[in-house]
């Protein structure tokens, strides 16, 4: 394992933080069955796990049963976005699939000195983490859908923690225009910004795609009170039990 040290060029630019988390896709065919043209009401209240949430702390409840699948990695390093979340007696999978280009990462019970994305050839992006840091968004260029990338952390030292991959091109395209549609129709109703990341949230937890509920969630810079208690909870609450 090798000591920390800076690449020789990084090949990527700067948009934004960094910070990830991903979980159990549904099928295409279910995620197109999400037809929010119509109404967020219009989604099936049958199902128990296919509802709208009315609070943040609804969003919650949706995810502190789960945990980090595989568990604690790497000096107590518990990664819990970009990593998979999974139900407690579900299976994971090898690779994370996650919306956003720019990925949130957090981390518990294990100090970073810093987090790299890379292929087989070359480093994209690898960031420093200040002092007592627990999560970071990723700030260089966009990452590509259908691409698969490498989670590297040193703590102290390199560790590969796990396969990081944008969703396919025409399912990203299909989200993408989803949340375009949820966000054009808040914003008529004259929503907040923190309001418009709820509903993505809760779009995200439809589909059980936890790392980009969780990267809704970190991505609002003065967070309301319910939402500040809820990243509290997010926090403390231990995903690699």
């Amino acid at each position: 394992m090798s000591k920390l040290k800076n690449p020789d060029k990084f090949t990527l630019g700067g948009i934004g933080g960094l910070l990830v988390l991903s979980g159990t896709i549904l099928p295409l065919d279910a995620a197109n069955t999400l037809n929010f043209s119509q109404s967020f009401s219009s989604i099936d209240r049958e199902n128990s796990s296919n509802y709208i949430a009315l609070s943040w702390n609804e969003i919650w409840e949706r995810i502190k049963r789960k945990k980090v699948a595989g568990g604690s990695r790497g000096n107590n390093l518990c990664l819990v976005s970009p990593s998979q979340l999974i139900d407690i007696d579900s299976q994971a999978n090898s690779i994370q699939e996650i919306w956003h280009q720019n990925p949130l990462f957090v981390w518990q019970s294990g100090k970073l000195e810093a987090v790299s994305l890379r292929d087989e050839n070359q480093i994209y992006w690898q960031q420093e983490v200040e002092g007592t840091q627990t999560s970071i968004f990723y700030n260089g260029n966009p990452l590509e859908p259908g691409k698969t990338y490498k989670v590297v952390v040193f703590n102290p030292y390199e560790t590969e923690i796990q396969n990081l991959q944008i969703v396919a091109p025409d399912r990203h395209q299909k989200i993408a225009a989803d949340l375009t549609e949820i966000e054009n129709q808040l914003k008529a109703e004259g929503a907040d910004r923190e309001e418009i990341a709820f509903k993505k949230a809760d779009y995200f937890a439809e589909l059980q795609m936890w790392s980009d509920v969780l990267w809704e969630l970190y991505s609002i810079p003065n967070p309301s009170d319910e939402l500040t208690k809820t990243l509290e909870r997010l926090n403390t609450h231990n995903f690699c039990q």
